[in-house]
């Protein structure tokens, strides 16, 4: 016994090791340290969920290290531009702007800033984003507990799954969608009608579009069979037939930003073109698991949840030419439910193959975040004294002005090192 704590002292002095001189080599060595402790067999529950958490700790503080280093304010299609000059505005006594969205109803992410203007007193942009990061993983920690759609035969690999395949980088960008969002998926997980309509209530403070994103998100979650999931392909598509028409005439009833913007650009190729690529790109995640379990479908091994993902991915694909639509409305999937639909599908598997398999998952992130230049461009990704990063979380920055940031830019990162 005292060898194994000796071992596991060495083990945790070494992922505080990697966190101080190198970050990102410890998200891919806790996730290796997470999974094999997720799989142990530790008679002592109470010391397993406390290796458990302390390692899941370790990781989360090199998500958030990750998650800090990429630099913000230098694209205009960054929503977090807007989100941080509520922040200020809010800092600096501007109560008013506590209705600055969605007409004044959705006051729930101004209200989380006049919090943080509170807690954090100061115009720390990366601060901000520090605190969503922890927002974000305890959502989906709640999530796991309150899952009632997959299988959770393991919960502590339910969860793994969940934040390595964790949409973080998107969800910072578009702060009022990603905990609305969290809040849909509360109330689809939800048996009573009461829970649902409260929590549909408070992610509608969020963004307004939370009642109908339950709905759709809620439509696919629950397709057991192909016959029903190419009826409602079929539905969507008479729908697309006559969405000119149809999106014309509710805008004329309910005049929104959102819905203009679909209006207006509905015919337009370019856009259209760019929605196709941002939906391809968003289900490039899932495609693997969908080829995957068609295959094993193939061979006679049938999985549930099967249908549902190829619904999803067939909605995002054919909706991709309403522009902004398909990201906007399968938000809650996209952020929080990837790695829920990966468990649920490997769970049957050994659960040594699964660990394996979790691996190469972490290992390929770790590689993209290295070949990706947005990653590390605020410091860089190994140095020689401890916690160099600290000072960066602390960066200052003023009011900006979106509309003077360029739609898009090319990042040059070659040498991260």
């Amino acid at each position: 016994m005292r060898v194994i704590y000796l071992n596991l002292s060495i083990v945790f002095l070494f992922i505080l090791f990697l966190v101080a001189f190198f970050p990102l080599g410890a998200y891919f060595f806790t996730f290796v340290a997470v999974s094999v402790i997720a799989i142990s067999k530790i008679d002592n529950q109470i010391k397993k969920s406390s290796l458990f958490f302390l390692t899941l700790f370790f990781l989360l503080v090199s998500i958030v290290i990750n998650e800090v280093s990429i630099q913000r304010f230098i694209n205009g299609n960054d929503d977090f531009t807007t989100y941080y000059n509520n922040y200020l505005s809010l800092l600096n006594g501007n109560m008013s702007d506590i209705f600055y969205f969605g007409g004044g109803f959705e006051v729930g992410l101004p209200l989380i800033n006049l919090f943080l203007t509170k807690i954090i007193n100061g115009p720390y942009p990366y601060v901000t984003q520090i605190f969503f990061i922890f927002l974000f993983f305890l959502s989906m920690c709640v999530l796991v507990e309150k899952n009632t759609i997959f299988r959770n035969d393991n919960k502590y690999l339910l969860l793994i799954w969940a934040l390595l395949l964790f949409k973080i980088t998107s969800m910072l960008t578009i702060e009022r969608q990603a905990v609305s969002s969290f809040f849909v998926l509360l109330a689809i997980f939800s048996f009573s009608n009461t829970k649902k309509g409260l929590f549909l209530i408070i992610g509608s403070l969020f963004h307004l579009s939370a009642v109908v994103v339950y709905f759709l998100v809620n439509m696919i979650l629950r397709v057991k069979t192909f016959k029903s999931a190419f009826g409602i392909i079929l539905l969507c598509l008479i729908f697309l037939v006559f969405s000119s028409v149809l999106l014309q005439f509710l805008y004329n009833l309910f005049p929104n930003e959102k819905l203009g913007y679909v209006v207006y650009f509905i015919n337009n190729h370019e856009y259209i073109i760019n929605e196709f690529v941002k939906s391809t790109k968003q289900i490039l995640y899932v495609l693997p698991l969908l080829i995957f379990a068609i295959v094993f479908k193939i061979k006679g091994h049938n999985w549930n949840l099967l249908p549902s993902l190829f619904l999803f991915v067939s909605l995002m694909l054919i909706l991709s030419i309403l522009p902004g639509v398909p990201t906007r409305i399968f938000m809650p999937i996209i952020f929080f439910l990837y790695g829920f639909y990966y468990y649920d599908f490997f769970c049957s598997f050994n659960q040594k193959n699964q660990v394996l398999i979790i691996i190469a998952f972490s290992l390929l992130f770790t590689i993209y975040k290295v070949i990706i230049p947005g990653y590390y461009l605020r410091y860089p990704m190994v140095e020689t004294y401890p916690f160099y990063y600290v000072s960066d979380f602390y960066q200052s920055q003023g009011n900006v002005q979106r509309s003077e940031l360029p739609e898009s830019i090319i990042i040059n990162n070659e040498n991260k090192l």
